[in-house]
């Protein structure tokens, strides 16, 4: 089953869902992360590691047609915070895109 977080609106351009895989919670992103959408994305991404309760949460890049600097910042924080829980993040990307 698929749910958005509830953390707030998400910008226009950028969709966030939520949904179990083998129990495991996979935080899908779709659009595009920059300096307008990466605070909807900390929001989304820490709020999956806090449900995880020492599982691993993965998140799903791999439909993201852009990645900015803050984005990229966002990812790196979201690593910490989740190493600091000592709950790994996952992150995927899609291979054929550079």
């Amino acid at each position: 089953m698929s749910e958005h977080p509830e953390t707030g609106p998400v910008p226009v351009g950028l969709d966030i869902v939520y949904h179990e895989v083998d129990s495991m919670l996979v935080i899908a992103v779709t659009g595009e992360v920059d300096l307008q959408t990466a605070p909807a994305l900390h929001k989304a991404v820490t709020a999956g590691i806090e449900r995880t309760r020492g599982e691993p949460c993965v998140l799903d890049l791999t439909t993201v047609t852009f990645l900015g600097s803050a984005g990229l910042t966002t990812l790196v924080e979201a690593t910490s915070f989740g190493e600091a829980r000592r709950e790994p993040l996952r992150i995927v990307v899609d291979s054929t895109v550079p």
